[in-house]
């Protein structure tokens, strides 16, 4: 730091009062001493260094101690005009602010900072191009995401931003769609992933014969590509009285099978559904006859 306009004395000597001279003894200066002599003004001798002092600066940060369940409050930590000061400038004094904000605004939220009970968002229910849904008491959010995806419940999203009044229109949905609504402003509060599930799945051409031995066939089957589908399932029965069981599942891409798990002299008859992420599954195919 540089001069304040105030000299200081680091020691003390002392002299006789009859004649002033030197007693030859000598003490620190220190102001629990009964003689301690405090700086004196001499701004002739000790030119005072400029003085730069901050001009207020806040930090906000949430409350991030609170039990599961609960959300914290934001608070404001604010460092006063004329807190900090520096012998280079302004923006020296405002970097050793914002430099104490940064260090003390999180202990100083989760100690005056409060704890309230998680707001929720629950969607209820699609119909048409109305999305309906409901927000719990007391919880008034400014603007709430709407997230959709025809993929997955896990994205990848689609994102649109508006009110908070139920119903909200979107746009409606022709094939299967995952939605999630978010708050703008805390993205802690995320609601359900609410699934509409719309079947348009194609039916699998009737699947034939490529090959065949006596244990094993080798067939498939045409598909015109269904971007809804994710999977195309297998099921065979054996005797014209047998119950069906499933014996594969393939993916999309896949339009041939070969089973080898044949026994010799039996008959079977094999049909073929294709299904999506939404557990929808497509009308069966025709079935296909194989003797061994």
């Amino acid at each position: 730091m540089g001069n304040t306009g105030y000299k200081s004395f680091a020691s003390l000597e002392l002299y006789y009062t009859d004649d002033n001279s030197y007693a030859g003894t000598t003490k620190p200066n220190v102001n629990t001493d009964p003689d301690y002599i405090a700086p004196v003004l001499d701004t002739a001798t000790c030119i005072p260094s400029a003085r730069y002092y901050n001009t207020v600066r806040t930090l906000n940060a949430t409350k991030n101690d609170c039990a599961s369940g609960y959300f914290g409050s934001e608070v404001t930590l604010t460092a006063n005009a004329n807190q900090f000061v520096s012998t280079i400038n302004v923006a020296d004094a405002n970097a050793q602010a914002d430099a104490w904000l940064a260090e003390n605004v999180q202990a100083y939220a989760n100690r005056v900072g409060t704890c309230s009970v998680q707001p929720s968002i629950v969607i209820n229910s699609i119909s048409g191009s109305n999305l309906y849904f409901t927000l719990s008491s007391g919880y008034s959010p400014n603007s709430l995401h709407v997230d959709s995806s025809t993929y997955s419940s896990t994205g990848p999203w689609t994102t649109s931003t508006g009110g908070v009044v139920s119903p909200r229109v979107i746009t409606e949905p022709t094939v299967t769609t995952w939605y999630r609504m978010r708050d703008t402003s805390n993205a802690d509060i995320v609601s359900n992933v609410y699934l509409k599930s719309i079947n348009t799945l194609t039916t699998p051409g009737t699947p034939a014969k490529i090959s065949q031995t006596g244990t094993s066939v080798y067939f498939g089957w045409s598909s015109d590509f269904d971007p809804n589908a994710t999977n195309y399932e297998i099921f065979r029965k054996t005797g014209i009285n047998g119950t069906y069981s499933l014996i594969a599942t393939v993916n999309v891409s896949v339009t041939t099978y070969n089973d080898t798990t044949l026994t010799t002299g039996f008959y079977y008859v094999y049909k073929i559904r294709a299904k999506d992420n939404a557990g929808n599954f497509s009308n069966f195919s025709n079935e296909m006859e194989v003797n061994t």
